[in-house]
């Protein structure tokens, strides 16, 4: 009879270490998929990211190569403004000896 006790205690021994190893695994395993979500969800977030960046680079690029266009009109349009500046102070220079009055 003691050793079939003893045998029985053991064999119990047994079964809430095989009941703790059980629980430890679920525990682990859920653990697992609770960090894999979130590792997927950082993904998708880094990638929606990353996209939203590539757009806001490809816009801010049409918007400076605009921009350059616009300084070219500019300096072109100035550079025109220049030389009718230039023909009226001329015209004005020519009329400017007939047109001294003394009060």
């Amino acid at each position: 009879k003691g050793k079939q006790e003893q045998s029985k205690g053991i064999v119990e021994i047994l079964e809430l270490i095989e009941e703790d190893i059980k629980e430890d695994i679920t525990k682990a395993e859920a653990a697992e998929k609770e960090a894999q979500d979130t590792y997927d969800k950082l993904e998708q977030e880094s990638e929606k990211a990353m996209k939203d960046l590539d757009m806001a680079i490809a816009d801010l690029g049409l918007t400076i190569g605009f921009r350059k266009g616009e300084i070219v009109n500019a300096k072109t349009s100035q550079k025109s403004k220049d030389l009718e500046v230039g023909a009226l102070l001329t015209k004005i220079k020519k009329a400017a000896p007939g047109c001294d009055f003394f009060a």
